[in-house]
């Protein structure tokens, strides 16, 4: 799936951008397969972008367009099907539900279509050293633990685009190290796309652009 934007802007920036972007107000394409880093301080628009992609959100100037189609003409039982097998997403705030175990979080997901994610949920669970933590309840575990979970949980389903929205704010180098070596696995056995914001630090990542937002 091609994901392009033409002069997109979110609404609440249109009179507050003074800086110069490579994708704000810009014609640009994502093409299926790529990777690519949106470096940004706070307040430059990353959740908003990430938001606007997964379709949460159309308060946006400009266009985004999945596959030649207007974001906006895609219609909420489409978005349905896309958010299961087309696009995975770390949110900034995770979206967790609290009252659930870490494992019942990521099988909640993960049951909408069922497919063996590769790497295994176990694997990973043991790689970002959460196989003692799976059956606690997400509101007991630390932000960073839950960062884990949310990654896995993402990695866990069927997409084209993986969506990471500051995904290793609370993670150790150790854990920053193990998480990217997950999301290559997960990228490079699904062929998908990998758009990922961030504050700008260098992460062990091989992506192919990396631009300012």
């Amino acid at each position: 799936m091609r994901i392009e934007l033409h002069n997109l802007l979110p609404e609440p920036m249109v009179e507050a951008m003074d800086w110069d972007s490579e994708v704000w107000r810009r014609s640009l394409s994502f093409e299926a397969g790529r990777r690519y880093q949106l470096n940004a301080p706070s307040g430059n628009g990353k959740t908003s972008l990430i938001n606007s992609l997964y379709g949460l959100r159309d308060n946006y100037r400009g266009d985004i367009l999945l596959d030649g189609r207007p974001a906006r003409e895609i219609r909420l039982s489409e978005w349905c099907r896309l958010r299961r097998v087309g696009m995975a997403v770390v949110f900034q705030d995770l979206r967790l539900f609290p009252e659930l175990t870490a494992a019942e979080n990521i099988e909640i997901k993960a049951s909408l279509e069922p497919a063996p994610p590769s790497p295994t949920r176990e694997t990973m669970l043991a790689a970002l050293g959460m196989a003692d933590r799976a059956t606690r309840p997400v509101a007991t575990l630390s932000w960073g633990e839950r960062q884990r979970v949310a990654l896995i949980r993402a990695l866990s389903q069927p997409f084209a685009w993986l969506l990471l929205d500051e995904p290793f704010s609370h993670l150790d180098p150790g854990n920053i190290a193990a998480a990217c070596d997950l999301v290559e696995q997960a990228c490079e056995v699904r062929k998908a796309g990998l758009i990922m914001t961030s504050l700008g630090y260098d992460y062990p990542l091989n992506f192919d652009f990396t631009m300012k937002l």
